[in-house]
């Protein structure tokens, strides 16, 4: 049997058509061939019909402790007016404009929602917070070069985290529709001869804690839009041939056939086959 194409779902108010695919999906798990499926499924805030929405500045804040090895001495001056260690207020300002601007370009490709600007209309705000920390470890090693004489090499590691978080609330009312949070974690690793030849090979700190931050972009607009779910279903053969000329429809992207065949198993196939249809 060959691989089959891709079924797609599409959410409507026919509950039986979904208890009919959730059964294929369940319980099947014997010897069988796998076929991909991707259901449309609805956002995870439910925003009782918001049509447009504001994205509010998000509050920013972050460290970093950059250490040179066996030193105390953090490498960077703390702004004592900064309540954030080392973290320059521009690019504070520079990691809010860039999630804003990016959110809303999101938002603007999608036809469910409008983007306002704040307080000119709008059903709903989303309104948040990013929280980061970026921290360098490192450490001697031994290593062999390629004529195998075993040498010393500095290893460096650039960690962190980054986590997002955010509400939805009605703009009128101020009922908060959903929350959730996003994490993600930032980690690089080099090494080199020296511990500065290996600290310049890291990445920028910045960039690291931008890629974390757009790495959180798809999961976080899951929250605020429909989106698409992708799943493997395995059907199961047996005795029964309508098994397999449902197999073979569904293989053509005869659904509706596959699911005719697939009911009168379970209509009167016998028990072990029903188990399977």
């Amino acid at each position: 049997m060959s691989f089959f194409k891709s079924l797609r779902l599409v959410t409507s108010p026919r509950w039986f058509e979904y208890l009919f695919w959730a059964c294929i999906i369940m319980g099947l798990n014997a010897c069988s061939t796998s076929i991909p499926i991707t259901i449309d499924k609805a956002p995870l805030i439910d925003m009782h019909g918001v049509k447009k929405i504001s994205v509010k500045d998000f509050k920013i804040s972050g460290q970093k402790e950059l250490k040179r090895s066996g030193d105390r001495r953090i490498d960077f001056v703390i702004d004592m007016m900064d309540k954030n260690r080392g973290i320059p207020r521009s690019y504070k300002r520079r990691l809010r404009a860039k999630f804003k601007y990016d959110i809303e370009n999101q938002i603007r490709q999608r036809p469910d929602l409008k983007v306002y600007a704040l307080n000119t209309g709008e059903d709903a705000k989303l309104k948040g917070q990013i929280h980061f920390s970026v921290r360098d470890r490192g450490e001697w090693i031994q290593s062999n070069d390629a004529e195998g004489t075993e040498i010393n090499r500095f290893k460096i590691i650039r960690e962190g985290e980054l986590q997002l978080y955010f509400e939805v609330k009605d703009a009128q009312s101020g009922q908060i529709y959903g929350s959730g949070s996003i994490h993600r974690a930032i980690q690089e690793q080099q090494e080199d001869i020296s511990e500065s030849s290996a600290r310049n090979r890291l990445t920028a700190w910045e960039v690291l804690v931008d890629r974390a931050l757009e790495a959180t972009y798809v999961e976080f607009m899951r929250y605020l839009v429909p989106y698409q779910a992708s799943y493997s279903v395995k059907l199961l053969e047996g005795d029964d041939e309508r098994l397999e000329q449902g197999a073979d429809a569904a293989d053509d992207s005869k659904w509706k056939e596959a699911k005719s065949l697939w009911k009168s198993v379970v209509a009167n196939g016998s028990a072990e086959d029903q188990a399977k249809a």
